[in-house]
């Protein structure tokens, strides 16, 4: 951060502001200064050029991490339809989930995963080994636990590949399973 900033007073003709700029943001939300990150961000988007979805993508996730769960629901929301290039869609998309599952929107969070035509399903095609995919079948896992829809939370679990899973990614699937499972009053 400190860095960063040198360069931002030091070099403010430099074609490089707009990365210094991002890059201090993101200095600031590791360091769990989300309003510091999001002014900055905020204060420089005009100037953002080519590094405009960047820029909203880590402003919408310095509210996820605030706990601005409906903010944050509706500014992923906003960058995959605004930004339909940008590489981001498929964690924006999974962060959108996790932001509508902390607010226990349940059928929003099931709607958004398992549309067929919808962001995440045409990206899970495309990658289905990507951790981020895990990701969201996982959150799609536990909406339908959560929506009391055992059997078909527990096909989704099932259908996460768990050959090159990392050991987190394997033992949160099992729980997911066994949990939906117990919940489905399969205690065997």
């Amino acid at each position: 951060e400190t860095n960063f900033s040198i360069f931002l007073t030091t070099y403010t003709n430099s074609p490089h502001v707009p990365y210094a700029i991002l890059y201090l943001a993101r200095a600031r939300l590791e360091q769990s200064n989300y309003d510091g990150a999001i002014q900055k961000l905020a204060g420089a988007i005009s100037q953002s050029g080519e590094l405009a979805g960047e820029y909203v993508f880590w402003i919408v996730s310095a509210r996820l991490a605030k706990g601005e769960y409906p903010a944050a629901a509706e500014g992923f929301a906003n960058l995959i339809g605004n930004f339909p290039q940008s590489p981001r869609r498929l964690e924006a998309v999974c962060d959108e989930a996790a932001a509508l599952s902390e607010m226990r929107q349940w059928p929003k969070v099931i709607a958004l995963l398992q549309d067929p035509k919808g962001v995440f399903s045409q990206l899970a095609a495309l990658d289905p080994k990507n951790s981020l995919v895990t990701r969201g079948l996982l959150l799609l896992g536990e909406a339908y636990l959560a929506d009391g829809k055992f059997p078909a939370g527990e096909k989704v679990v099932r259908g996460i590949d768990s050959a090159g899973l990392t050991p987190e990614w394997q033992w949160r699937r099992e729980y997911l399973l066994c949990r939906l499972e117990l919940a489905a009053g399969r205690a065997d």
